[in-house]
């Protein structure tokens, strides 16, 4: 019965990701032929800025959120529970883009115009009840909405660059079809259809942040550790050599959705069921999964980057090593996570190491704008050390509460 629905459950989440992840890697091809190598680079930014800002808006529900769905039975108090995140989203992407123009004359014109269109996508990804169909282990749907928003664009790339449409119309088209899939998604949840915020919720919105804050906490310092790397390097970098590193960077998004996988499959059902064994099974499955990707990377990147993206980014291949590396540690610092702390019934060393960690980061990324030294193998290099602290953090905490938990000598 475990192994049944692990499979189940991972064989729809390896579609979503995977369609997440090679839709923009098929993209990139097309796009650097039919709009030249500086869009790839506005485009791998713009994904950038969406991932960073729905991870960072995401307020704690991809986790607290299946928490609170498997506690409460009440859907008048989900709803509530959701139109409350909605205020609370809409203020803080209305914050961020009042603060992007504040910083206009730092971004070129064209780059701002791109940061701008994906503060907007960004939005209506962050209010798309991702969260709840996790918590109900509906990831067809999830397929469902990711072949919508996704696959799609890439018949709509390839006609726009016949018909000589602009680069930037491709983003205006994703945005409409983040709204659409977000309706969808909404209707089949039975949750209320509201894109933006009734303000008679601030009340509401208030008891939600208060109730999630920990959630929160750990959210911000996840966006800042995973996605704010590549929003730092595409403000710093021209577009042209933003591409070069973000092609390398698809070695790590691999073993991320890899592990991600395993991480969305895994936490929903400790939380309801604390199965260690299918702990264990989920931890050594994926494990072996983000092995192999390391090895095929360390043996064959330069061939895999010239199969899949072409000659333009060979230059890509002095990165994936340690790309690599950072994958295996976030791997397991993801487990050391929301996976094992709902085994534990313990979250308080993976709030609490998350924001030290962040702080570390956020320290080090400050010096080095400061030195004027802002370049990828520095950035890597710090995700690298922040990864290895959080991990003997989590590990040495949550080693020492296992072995009060279930009398470990």
């Amino acid at each position: 019965m475990i192994a049944k629905s692990l499979s189940k459950n991972s064989l729809n989440l390896i579609i979503y990701n995977a369609i997440a992840l090679f839709i923009p890697i098929l993209l990139v091809p097309i796009m650097s032929s039919g709009y030249g190598i500086d869009s790839v680079g506005y485009f791998l930014f713009f994904l950038a800025v969406i991932n960073f800002l729905s991870l960072f808006c995401d307020l704690g529900l991809s986790t607290y959120g299946i928490k609170k769905y498997n506690e409460v039975q009440n859907e008048e108090e989900l709803h509530v529970f959701y139109l409350a995140s909605i205020f609370i989203k809409f203020i803080l992407h209305v914050s961020v883009l009042l603060l992007a123009m504040l910083f206009y004359a730092l971004l070129d014109n064209e780059k701002f115009t791109v940061l701008f269109i994906s503060i907007i996508a960004s939005y209506f990804f962050a209010i798309t009840p991702i969260w709840a169909v996790q918590a109900r282990q509906q990831f067809f749907l999830l397929v469902i909405f990711q072949v919508f928003t996704k696959l799609s664009l890439i018949p709509i790339v390839v006609l726009f660059i016949e018909l000589e449409l602009g680069f930037l119309n491709v983003l205006f088209v994703y945005i409409f079809l983040l709204l659409i899939g977000c309706i969808f998604l909404q209707r089949k949840l039975m949750f209320p259809t509201k894109i933006f915020p009734n303000f008679q919720y601030f009340y509401h919105a208030k008891r939600f942040l208060k109730e999630i804050k920990p959630f929160f906490m750990n959210r911000v310092a996840s966006s800042i550790l995973v996605y704010s790397p590549s929003v730092v390097l595409g403000s710093f970098l021209s577009p042209g050599v933003f591409a070069i590193y973000g092609v390398a960077e698809y070695f790590y998004k691999a073993m991320m959705a890899l592990t991600q996988i395993g991480n969305q499959a895994t936490y929903p059902y400790i939380s309801k069921n604390r199965s260690k064994r299918y702990f264990i099974i989920s931890f050594l499955t994926f494990l072996i999964g983000n092995l192999l990707i390391v090895t095929l990377g360390l043996c064959f990147n330069e061939e895999i980057i010239l199969m899949v993206f072409g000659s333009k980014f060979t230059q890509s291949s002095f990165l994936v090593p340690f790309f690599l590396l950072f994958g295996i540690l976030s791997f397991l610092n993801i487990f050391l996570g929301f996976p094992l702390a709902a085994l534990l019934k313990n979250f308080k060393p993976v709030n609490a190491s998350s924001i030290l960690v962040c702080f570390v980061y956020l320290s080090a990324v400050l010096i080095l704008i400061s030195y004027d030294s802002v370049n990828a193998r520095m950035i890597i290099f710090t995700l690298i050390v922040c990864e290895t602290l959080s991990i003997l953090i989590r590990g040495s905490i949550f080693f020492s509460f296992a072995r009060k938990a279930w009398y470990l000598k």
